[in-house]
């Protein structure tokens, strides 16, 4: 059977001569399928290509953004620093608070419970953050958090603090707080088992030997009444006050005494000077404090501790 043919015929305007040309139907059809095809492959190839240069578009935007975060997450380290530094220095106030008030330390594992939430909810987007930097965030939540708690319980220890300080204000100014000498000075022995700088073996120190020039002032570390003055053997010339609620501190190896018994005294009042009297190694104050009837170790009752001396 023949088959059916599309003629196209071609009459140039100038009078040229006339192009006849015959397509077969198939061949049409063929070529509409190509021509449709064709505008398909061009149109996903476009939208592939369009769709491929937003994304990068997008990847250059997060990575711009990551940098910026980045740059952010050094500052905020910074910052992070800085606070654990104040977090620590407040720490420190908040510990000598409680001893003005009298009430017991904390114990670190308290403390690091805290108070109050997480400081960051969730995880960092993966979207926004690589993996790397997902990890500087949790650490830098983890340091807010722990800073957040500290903050909370040492608020909450201050208003404890103050609850007490207004109802013992008196009790409070008989509670030994600061150091007794006041001049330069280190702690040349602390309290405990020691060796012996004469004998050689080893024994127990009720106290602190405060190294200091002959001569610097010796002060009362709080308010009370001295009970005695005079030489006490090995320990030379000494003071002993005692500030009432079971509380005595001993002042030793002094130069000069500058109270007598009975007389009453306040906090920073001048009592004596250091000396060597006694059975002494050099210049210093050997000072103890005892409650009910035993010697503690006076570091607990000075608020600015001194690093022991080798």
């Amino acid at each position: 059977m023949r088959g059916r043919f599309l003629h196209i015929v071609l009459m140039p305007a100038d009078g040229g001569a006339v192009r006849n040309f015959r397509i077969s139907a198939h061949a049409l059809r063929a070529g509409i399928v190509c021509l449709v095809g064709l505008v398909f492959a061009l149109t996903a190839s476009l939208a592939f290509h369009v769709k491929t240069f937003r994304e990068a578009q997008v990847v250059r935007s997060l990575r711009a953004e990551n940098l910026a975060l980045r740059d952010q997450l050094v500052d905020f380290d910074k910052v992070a620093d800085e606070l654990d530094s104040r977090v620590r220095l407040a720490s420190e106030r908040e510990r000598e608070a409680r001893l003005l008030a009298g009430l017991e330390p904390v114990d670190e594992d308290t403390r690091r419970l805290g108070i109050g939430g997480a400081f960051l909810q969730g995880e960092p987007s993966g979207a926004i953050a690589g993996a790397g930097l997902r990890d500087e965030l949790r650490d830098l939540g983890s340091r807010l958090d722990a800073a957040q708690r500290e903050v909370g319980f040492q608020e909450q220890s201050y208003r404890q603090i103050l609850t007490v300080l207004q109802a013992n204000r008196e009790r409070l100014a008989r509670t030994p707080t600061i150091c007794p000498v006041r001049a330069s000075y280190t702690l040349s022995s602390g309290f405990g088992s020691r060796v012996d700088p004469f004998t050689g073996r080893q024994g127990w120190h009720n106290g602190l030997d405060i190294r200091a020039t002959i001569g610097s002032p010796v002060v009362a570390p709080a308010g009370g009444s001295v009970s005695s003055v005079g030489y006490d053997g090995d320990f030379g010339l000494s003071i002993h006050v005692d500030h009432g609620d079971g509380v005595q501190t001993v002042y030793c190896h002094l130069a000069t005494a500058l109270v007598h018994p009975g007389q009453s005294l306040h906090r920073g009042e001048t009592i004596g000077t250091v000396g060597t009297s006694g059975r002494s190694t050099g210049s210093h104050l050997h000072f103890e404090v005892w409650r009910e009837g035993r010697a503690v170790d006076p570091r607990t009752h000075i608020l600015t501790p001194t690093a022991i001396a080798d």
